[in-house]
């Protein structure tokens, strides 16, 4: 659940599994475009997006402003570098900005911007505060 967002805020399914309408996506997930359909079904007044669609502006958007957000898409960890660790909102475009980062989930939910936050000991902290902090866990669970 996002900061400020209550449980009975709005319901976001992003699939960001490029089996969409838009292009043929290289890394397909035909089992997550099932997963938010069965979603979809169950929770009929969700907003869906297909990332590839609507884009990562848009996805980022839904991520920051819903009360609760089911991401089925790719992700990627890098053990050696956790900092570059990231959910793809575009698998096509390979840009930094269709990245999400866990600097930027822990903004959302504990306040800030993601350059206040830093990554260490298998959690996302606040610079200031280190107590103030997400473990990569509650960040993915987040997301």
């Amino acid at each position: 659940m996002r900061k400020g967002g209550d449980a009975r805020g709005e319901l976001v399914l992003i699939d960001a599994s490029g089996s969409g309408a838009g292009p043929p996506d290289p890394l397909d997930l035909p089992a997550a475009r099932q997963e938010v359909e069965m979603l979809a079904r169950m929770f009929p007044d969700a907003r869906r997006l297909d990332a590839g669609l609507s884009g990562a502006v848009v996805v980022r958007n839904a991520f920051a402003e819903a009360g609760v957000v089911h991401y089925a898409g790719h992700a990627v960890f890098d053990e050696q570098r956790p900092e570059r660790s990231h959910l793809i909102l575009s698998a096509l475009s390979g840009k930094p900005q269709d990245r999400l980062l866990a600097e930027e989930i822990a903004a959302m939910d504990l306040g800030g911007a993601p350059a206040d936050y830093d990554i260490g000991d298998e959690k996302v902290f606040a610079k200031s505060d280190p107590s103030k902090s997400l473990t990569y866990a509650q960040a993915a669970q987040r997301a």
